[in-house]
């Protein structure tokens, strides 16, 4: 994927998921990518069959389920010449989709992180401080998560309503 920084995409995906895995909200997913990231570590070579063939039966499963598709192209469109005429194949476009994967799930984490953050603000109470937070340190993490929050989009191209 990367060849200048020697990383494949899995590689790529982690690296830029490390500051995220906590917000995740399925255990299962946290399992799987911890195993990924030390396997990485360890310097293990890690593919779909590590997954597959995986002592827990539940991320065997997860890994099947996640790596097939119900639905195939049939080879008679492109035998007909009508193939898919306005994006590149799935084979040929899976390092634009993981990086645009990757982005999808930091906004949805970013936009959680907000909502939180926003919940405290509303419900701070000043004679209390809560767990050592200011409100001013709360209004600064929630201009700074939006900020993100808008770069992120930019990036991914889309447009936040706040």
């Amino acid at each position: 994927f990367d060849e200048e920084a020697n990383l494949s995409v899995g590689q790529y995906v982690l690296s830029n998921m490390k500051d995220v895995v906590e917000l995740f909200e399925n255990s299962l997913y946290i399992k799987v990518l911890n195993i990924y990231i030390q396997r990485i570590v360890d310097q293990k070579h890690t593919d779909l069959q590590t997954f597959i063939n995986h002592t827990d039966p539940k991320i065997s499963k997860l890994a099947i389920d996640l790596s097939t598709s119900p639905y195939e192209m049939s080879d008679n469109w492109d035998d007909k010449g009508v193939g898919l005429q306005n994006q590149p194949v799935p084979e040929e476009n899976y390092v634009k989709d993981a990086i645009h994967s990757l982005l999808r799930i930091k906004l949805q984490k970013i936009k959680k992180l907000i909502a939180t953050n926003a919940e405290k603000i509303k419900n701070f109470d000043s004679e209390i401080q809560q767990e050592g937070e200011s409100l001013e340190m709360l209004l600064k993490i929630h201009q700074q998560l939006k900020s993100l929050l808008n770069e992120l989009a930019t990036k991914y191209g889309t447009i936040v309503i706040a």
